[in-house]
């Protein structure tokens, strides 16, 4: 006599996959807290001592303090850009208007689009939402 017995495991493995995908991002966001964090400590000292000199800077020297601070504050932009990545992001549903948002994409573009001479294709986009 032979008996099998077989079993669909395609949920169970499914399941295992997405755990095992939400423990890399959770590590992945750990990771990004603690370097922006340690990024963020140097930084406000830096930030500091630039207030300080400024202070008592020559012209010129205050256009390199000025290009200096401007770095650091990009610094800051992708230190920030790390912390979101931290951080779940909830995700929202919501229904909208495409051809509104469609216009307000071509008011962003067009002045870009004028500049390089792209105009056309904003036209044709116009005419196909309308």
């Amino acid at each position: 006599m032979l008996l099998i017995v077989s079993r669909d495991r395609t949920e169970y493995l499914k399941t295992e996959e997405l755990l095992q995908k939400s423990e890399k991002l959770a590590a992945v966001g750990q990771l990004a807290t603690a370097i922006a964090h340690e990024i963020r400590n140097p930084l406000t000292a830096i930030k500091g001592f630039m207030q300080l000199l400024t202070e008592k800077a020559s012209k010129e020297e205050l256009t390199y303090m000025n290009i200096i601070s401007s770095e650091i504050e990009r610094i800051e932009m992708i230190t920030d850009e790390f912390m979101s990545v931290a951080k779940p992001q909830a995700v929202t549903f919501q229904s909208i208007d495409l051809q509104l948002l469609i216009q307000q994409v071509i008011l962003l573009l067009q002045p870009q689009a004028t500049m390089k001479n792209i105009f056309k294709c904003l036209l044709y986009i116009v005419k196909a939402i309308k």
